[in-house]
């Protein structure tokens, strides 16, 4: 049986315990300092080691919401990571602050047209 998030033994739920609570605050908001950043960084590492996988932080990247860029900069360089601006793209879509408009899902759906079109050729012949 697979490791996810609704097991007490999951790599996510491991993660999460590790981060540092603030009464009021949920996990992960209110600017940590330095001392914060620590446990993040080994939680990642505790993830890597009981899972197996590994996290290439090269690849990883930082975005800064509610937090002055100065913060944002130094948490990244603190997790060895890399800083971008928001809003940025995920997956192909924006990552915005509002709900996606209709023109913002079209290429989406314009891909996923034209992936299911090979499918159903494919599958259906």
């Amino acid at each position: 049986m697979g490791r996810t998030g609704g097991d007490p033994e999951s790599p996510s739920r491991a993660f999460q315990a590790r981060l540092p609570q603030k009464p009021g605050v949920e996990a992960g908001m209110g600017g940590p300092g330095p001392a914060e950043t620590q446990p993040r960084a080994s939680g990642i590492l505790g993830h890597t080691v009981r899972s197996g996988l590994s996290i290439n932080l090269q690849k990883s990247s930082m975005h800064g919401i509610h937090v002055t860029s100065e913060e944002e900069v130094r948490l990244a360089a603190c997790m060895g990571c890399h800083s971008l601006p928001f809003p940025t793209r995920y997956l192909g879509l924006p990552l915005v602050k509002a709900r996606l408009t209709k023109d913002q899902w079209d290429p989406l759906i314009e891909r996923f047209e034209r992936r299911l079109a090979g499918w159903k050729g494919k599958m259906l012949s």
